[in-house]
C-alpha cells in the first residue's frame, strides 16, 4: 500500500487558492537553487542508500527541507524512473505561479544518469492503475485499477471537464477525495498535461455514465489536443459606453508550454487615426500592425504575443518573457519607431499569467 502522506508534503490545491498570497519569500531564487544543488550533490550518495532501503523517516528529514528553502510549498517526490532507476519529482502541485520556480529548479540541476533522473512536474505514471495499486487517502484505500472516468470536451474553452470515480469515494472526505482526484489525473496524463488540457476536475460518489478506464485518458486527451492544435486566436467584442472594444488572445493558450516566461509586458500603443465607435482607422491599423510585427520579429523566442486588446484610441498588447532576462529594455529601445502616437511599455512579474484571465473565453 502507498501511503499518500510519505510523498507529497502538501494536498493539492486545498491548502491556498492559487494567487491567494505572496509567493516571494527569503533569499534570492537563484541563490536557494543553487545551494540546493550543492547539497544535493553531497548528501547523494546518503539520500540513494535511504531511498533504495525504503527508509522515509531518513529520507524526509534530508530532502524536505532543503526543496522548502526553495519554496514552502513546493511539493516533492520520488518514484521509480523511466530512464533510470529512480525519478525525483519537485512539482508546482498545480499552483502555475510556481511552475517557473520548479522549472528553474530542474535546469540548474546535474544531468539525468543511471541512478537518477529529474523533473520539474509529475509524470504519466500508468502502471500504477494496470497493476491494482492501492492508495490510501483518509483512512480509505482505493484500488486505482477500479478507477473509472468521464471525460466531456468543451470546444469553446479547449479543455476537458474530468470526473473520476471509485466507489469507495464516499467513504472519503471531500478534501481526501479531491486530494486523489488530482493525483489520479497526474498519473493518467502527467501533471503538465493535466495544466494544459483539463478544466473542472470532480471526485464524484456517483458512477458516472459511459464511464472509461482512467488508464485511456490519455487516448482521449491526444484526440482533443489534435483537434485544438494549431496557431489558434479568439477574438472578442464588447462595449464601453459607445466605445467599442477588441480583443484577440491565443486560444488555447498554454502557460505550462513556456514554463520560464514570468514577466507580462504591457505593450501600450496609443492611435489617434480612429473611427466613430473609438477603433482604428486604416491608417493606425497599419501603423499598428507593421510595429507589432517588428517587435515580435526582434523579440523571436525569447517573448511570446499571447493577445491585444483595443479601445477609445489605445492598443494594449499583451507579451510574456523570462524576467531574469527581461526583454522590456529591448522594447523600450523599439518604441520611437512606432508612427502612430505614443507609446510605452512596462513588465511586472506574472507567473501565473493572471493579467490575461479577463480575455480567456469562458
Amino acid at each position: 500500500m502507498r501511503d499518500m502522506a510519505s510523498f507529497w508534503r502538501r494536498s493539492r490545491r486545498d491548502q491556498h487558492l492559487p494567487g491567494s498570497r505572496d509567493t516571494s519569500h527569503g533569499p534570492p531564487v537563484s541563490t536557494t537553487i543553487t545551494a540546493f544543488w550543492q547539497w544535493w550533490e553531497q548528501a547523494l550518495a546518503e539520500v540513494t542508500a535511504a531511498v533504495q532501503s525504503g527508509q522515509d523517516e531518513r529520507v524526509h528529514p534530508l530532502v524536505g527541507p532543503q526543496v522548502e528553502r526553495i519554496h514552502p510549498d513546493l511539493m516533492w517526490e520520488f518514484s521509480m524512473g523511466t530512464a533510470a532507476r529512480h525519478l525525483f519529482v519537485v512539482s508546482s502541485d498545480g499552483r502555475p505561479e510556481l511552475r517557473p520556480l520548479a522549472e528553474r529548479w530542474r535546469r540548474a540541476g546535474p544531468p539525468d544518469d543511471e541512478t537518477w533522473e529529474y523533473r520539474p512536474a509529475r509524470q504519466r505514471e500508468l502502471d500504477v492503475f494496470r497493476s491494482g495499486h492501492v492508495m490510501s487517502a483518509g483512512g480509505v484505500s482505493v484500488n486505482l485499477a477500479s478507477v473509472v472516468a468521464r471525460a466531456h470536451a468543451d470546444d469553446l474553452r479547449c479543455r476537458l471537464d474530468v470526473s473520476v470515480y471509485h466507489p469507495r469515494f464516499f467513504e472519503m472526505s471531500e478534501q481526501a477525495r479531491n486530494h486523489l482526484g488530482f493525483l489520479i489525473l497526474d498519473w493518467a496524463l502527467g501533471e503538465d498535461d493535466v495544466e494544459r488540457w483539463v478544466g473542472a476536475v470532480e471526485a464524484v460518489t456517483v458512477g458516472p455514465l459511459d464511464p472509461i478506464p482512467v488508464v485511456t485518458l490519455g487516448d482521449v486527451v491526444q484526440q482533443a489536443a489534435e483537434r485544438w492544435s494549431g496557431d489558434r486566436w479568439a477574438m472578442l467584442e464588447g462595449w464601453h459606453g459607445e466605445r467599442r472594444l477588441v480583443a484577440a488572445i491565443r486560444h488555447p493558450l498554454h502557460r505550462v508550454d513556456q514554463p520560464l516566461f514570468d514577466e507580462h509586458v504591457e505593450l501600450r500603443l496609443l492611435y489617434t487615426d480612429r473611427t466613430d465607435d473609438g477603433l482604428p482607422g486604416e491608417q493606425a491599423l497599419g501603423d499598428l500592425q507593421a510595429f507589432l510585427d517588428a517587435v515580435v520579429g526582434r523579440l523571436g523566442g525569447s517573448a511570446l504575443l499571447a493577445g491585444h486588446e483595443t479601445s477609445s484610441g489605445v492598443r494594449l498588447v499583451h507579451l510574456y518573457g523570462d524576467s531574469t532576462a527581461s526583454v522590456v529594455p529591448l522594447v523600450e529601445a523599439m518604441l520611437r519607431a512606432y508612427a502612430g502616437g505614443g507609446a510605452s511599455v512596462r513588465g511586472e512579474l506574472d507567473p501565473a499569467w493572471r493579467a490575461l484571465e479577463h480575455l480567456r473565453p469562458q
